[in-house]
């Protein structure tokens, strides 16, 4: 006798590869996040409107 898959199966399966997806690309956004925070306080970046020191 064969194995009987229930209905729901792929529905299953593709929910799991969407969600798996989604937890990777919160854990990408949140890498960048923290690099981005990692270089600018590293590297600040000049404020355009701050007057220009004279030498």
């Amino acid at each position: 006798m064969g194995k009987t898959v229930p209905r729901n199966h792929y529905k299953d399966a593709i929910n799991r590869r969407l969600y798996k997806r989604l937890i990777i690309e919160e854990t990408a956004i949140h890498r960048v996040f923290c690099l981005n925070r990692t270089v600018l306080i590293l590297f600040p970046v000049p404020n355009p409107q701050s007057p220009i020191p004279s030498l």
